[in-house]
Protein backbone atom coordinates (compact mmCIF):
# COMPACT_ATOMS: atom_id res chain seq x y z
CA UNK A 1 0.00 0.00 0.00
CA UNK A 2 1.25 3.46 -0.85
CA UNK A 3 2.04 5.43 2.30
CA UNK A 4 2.12 9.18 2.00
CA UNK A 5 2.59 11.52 4.95
CA UNK A 6 -1.10 12.50 4.81
CA UNK A 7 -2.29 8.87 4.78
CA UNK A 8 0.08 7.97 7.60
CA UNK A 9 -1.13 10.92 9.65
CA UNK A 10 -4.84 10.14 9.07
CA UNK A 11 -4.51 6.35 9.35
CA UNK A 12 -2.61 6.60 12.61
CA UNK A 13 -5.38 8.47 14.43
CA UNK A 14 -8.73 7.32 15.69
CA UNK A 15 -11.80 9.07 14.37
CA UNK A 16 -12.66 11.65 16.98
CA UNK A 17 -16.11 13.17 16.55
CA UNK A 18 -16.27 14.82 19.95
CA UNK A 19 -17.00 18.52 19.91
CA UNK A 20 -16.15 19.12 23.54
CA UNK A 21 -19.77 19.90 24.39
CA UNK A 22 -21.65 16.82 25.77
CA UNK A 23 -24.99 18.07 24.40
CA UNK A 24 -23.63 18.46 20.87
CA UNK A 25 -21.92 15.06 21.12
CA UNK A 26 -25.23 13.41 22.02
CA UNK A 27 -27.00 15.19 19.15
CA UNK A 28 -24.28 14.14 16.70
CA UNK A 29 -24.43 10.50 17.83
CA UNK A 30 -28.24 10.56 17.70
CA UNK A 31 -28.11 11.99 14.17
CA UNK A 32 -25.66 9.31 13.06
CA UNK A 33 -27.87 6.58 14.51
CA UNK A 34 -30.93 8.00 12.70
CA UNK A 35 -28.99 8.12 9.40
CA UNK A 36 -27.79 4.52 9.80
CA UNK A 37 -31.28 3.25 10.66
CA UNK A 38 -32.75 5.14 7.69
CA UNK A 39 -30.11 3.69 5.36
CA UNK A 40 -30.73 0.13 6.58
CA UNK A 41 -34.50 0.66 6.32
CA UNK A 42 -34.18 2.00 2.76
CA UNK A 43 -32.05 -0.98 1.78
CA UNK A 44 -34.51 -3.50 3.26
CA UNK A 45 -37.45 -1.70 1.64
CA UNK A 46 -35.76 -1.69 -1.79
CA UNK A 47 -34.93 -5.39 -1.54
CA UNK A 48 -38.41 -6.48 -0.46
CA UNK A 49 -40.79 -4.20 -2.35
CA UNK A 50 -42.51 -4.95 -5.65
CA UNK A 51 -43.05 -8.24 -7.43
CA UNK A 52 -40.34 -10.84 -7.68
CA UNK A 53 -40.85 -11.70 -11.34
CA UNK A 54 -38.36 -9.34 -12.90
CA UNK A 55 -41.02 -7.16 -14.47
CA UNK A 56 -44.65 -7.44 -15.34
CA UNK A 57 -47.58 -7.44 -12.99
CA UNK A 58 -46.57 -10.41 -10.85
CA UNK A 59 -49.59 -12.48 -11.88
CA UNK A 60 -47.95 -14.38 -14.71
CA UNK A 61 -44.85 -15.20 -12.67
CA UNK A 62 -46.72 -17.62 -10.39
CA UNK A 63 -46.58 -20.31 -13.06
CA UNK A 64 -43.79 -21.60 -15.25
CA UNK A 65 -44.32 -22.21 -18.96
CA UNK A 66 -42.98 -25.64 -19.92
CA UNK A 67 -42.41 -26.18 -23.63
CA UNK A 68 -40.98 -29.10 -25.61
CA UNK A 69 -38.29 -28.00 -28.08
CA UNK A 70 -38.93 -30.94 -30.44
CA UNK A 71 -40.27 -29.34 -33.66
CA UNK A 72 -42.63 -32.32 -34.17
CA UNK A 73 -44.11 -32.04 -30.68
CA UNK A 74 -46.50 -29.35 -29.51
CA UNK A 75 -46.34 -30.07 -25.76
CA UNK A 76 -46.85 -27.02 -23.57
CA UNK A 77 -47.86 -26.88 -19.95
CA UNK A 78 -48.09 -24.46 -17.05
CA UNK A 79 -46.82 -25.54 -13.67
CA UNK A 80 -46.72 -23.85 -10.31
CA UNK A 81 -43.23 -22.43 -9.84
CA UNK A 82 -42.66 -24.21 -6.53
CA UNK A 83 -43.81 -27.56 -7.96
CA UNK A 84 -41.54 -27.04 -10.97
CA UNK A 85 -38.47 -26.43 -8.81
CA UNK A 86 -39.33 -29.48 -6.71
CA UNK A 87 -39.64 -31.56 -9.90
CA UNK A 88 -36.24 -30.33 -11.08
CA UNK A 89 -34.66 -31.21 -7.73
CA UNK A 90 -36.24 -34.68 -7.83
CA UNK A 91 -35.39 -35.53 -11.46
CA UNK A 92 -32.09 -33.84 -12.25
CA UNK A 93 -28.54 -34.39 -11.13
CA UNK A 94 -26.58 -31.55 -9.57
CA UNK A 95 -24.64 -31.02 -12.82
CA UNK A 96 -27.84 -30.86 -14.89
CA UNK A 97 -29.46 -28.47 -12.46
CA UNK A 98 -26.53 -26.11 -11.96
CA UNK A 99 -24.66 -26.47 -15.26
CA UNK A 100 -24.24 -24.06 -18.12
CA UNK A 101 -27.30 -25.37 -19.97
CA UNK A 102 -30.88 -24.62 -18.93
CA UNK A 103 -32.48 -27.43 -16.90
CA UNK A 104 -34.46 -29.83 -19.08
CA UNK A 105 -37.00 -32.51 -18.25
CA UNK A 106 -38.47 -35.40 -20.23
CA UNK A 107 -41.46 -34.79 -22.50
CA UNK A 108 -44.45 -37.01 -21.75
CA UNK A 109 -45.92 -36.46 -25.25
CA UNK A 110 -43.08 -37.21 -27.68
CA UNK A 111 -40.91 -39.28 -25.30
CA UNK A 112 -37.73 -38.02 -26.97
CA UNK A 113 -34.73 -39.89 -25.53
CA UNK A 114 -33.09 -36.57 -24.63
CA UNK A 115 -34.78 -34.32 -22.12
CA UNK A 116 -36.55 -31.87 -24.41
CA UNK A 117 -38.82 -29.78 -22.14
CA UNK A 118 -37.42 -26.43 -21.05
CA UNK A 119 -38.77 -23.51 -19.06
CA UNK A 120 -40.26 -20.84 -21.27
CA UNK A 121 -41.17 -17.24 -20.65
CA UNK A 122 -44.52 -15.53 -20.89
CA UNK A 123 -45.14 -12.73 -23.36
CA UNK A 124 -46.14 -9.67 -21.34
CA UNK A 125 -48.59 -8.68 -24.09
CA UNK A 126 -50.51 -11.85 -25.08
CA UNK A 127 -49.56 -13.92 -21.96
CA UNK A 128 -48.63 -16.99 -24.06
CA UNK A 129 -45.53 -18.98 -23.24
CA UNK A 130 -42.55 -19.38 -25.55
CA UNK A 131 -38.90 -20.37 -25.34
CA UNK A 132 -36.20 -17.72 -25.53
CA UNK A 133 -34.84 -18.05 -29.12
CA UNK A 134 -31.23 -18.41 -27.96
CA UNK A 135 -32.16 -21.19 -25.55
CA UNK A 136 -34.29 -22.83 -28.25
CA UNK A 137 -31.41 -22.74 -30.74
CA UNK A 138 -28.85 -24.16 -28.31
CA UNK A 139 -31.07 -26.92 -26.90
CA UNK A 140 -32.31 -28.01 -30.34
CA UNK A 141 -28.74 -28.14 -31.59
CA UNK A 142 -27.66 -30.22 -28.57
CA UNK A 143 -30.53 -32.67 -29.12
CA UNK A 144 -29.88 -32.98 -32.87
CA UNK A 145 -33.01 -31.14 -34.03
CA UNK A 146 -32.90 -28.66 -36.92
CA UNK A 147 -32.26 -25.23 -35.46
CA UNK A 148 -32.47 -21.75 -36.96
CA UNK A 149 -30.02 -19.17 -35.61
CA UNK A 150 -31.82 -16.92 -33.12
CA UNK A 151 -33.22 -13.54 -34.06
CA UNK A 152 -31.41 -10.55 -32.57
CA UNK A 153 -34.50 -9.50 -30.59
CA UNK A 154 -36.60 -11.32 -28.03
CA UNK A 155 -39.85 -11.47 -30.02
CA UNK A 156 -43.01 -13.35 -29.06
CA UNK A 157 -43.75 -15.86 -31.85
CA UNK A 158 -47.49 -15.62 -31.13
CA UNK A 159 -48.14 -11.86 -31.32
CA UNK A 160 -44.82 -10.43 -32.56
CA UNK A 161 -44.23 -8.26 -29.48
CA UNK A 162 -40.65 -7.20 -28.80
CA UNK A 163 -40.63 -8.34 -25.17
CA UNK A 164 -37.77 -6.15 -23.94
CA UNK A 165 -39.14 -3.02 -25.65
CA UNK A 166 -42.62 -3.76 -24.25
CA UNK A 167 -41.27 -4.12 -20.70
CA UNK A 168 -39.20 -0.94 -21.06
CA UNK A 169 -42.29 0.95 -22.23
CA UNK A 170 -44.35 -0.42 -19.33
CA UNK A 171 -41.59 0.62 -16.92
CA UNK A 172 -41.75 4.19 -18.21
CA UNK A 173 -45.50 4.33 -17.51
CA UNK A 174 -45.08 3.47 -13.82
Amino acid sequence: MLRTPLISKVAGRKLDLSTGDPTKDKLLMGGLIVVIIAAVGAMVWSLTRGDKGGGGDGVITKDVALICVNPKCSYTDDMNRQDYYQKLNDELTFEELHGMNPPRTACSDCNHPGKSVVQGIYCPNCRKGFVNPEVLFNVRRQLGFPAQPPAPKLMCPHCGTDVLAFRAEQGKKK
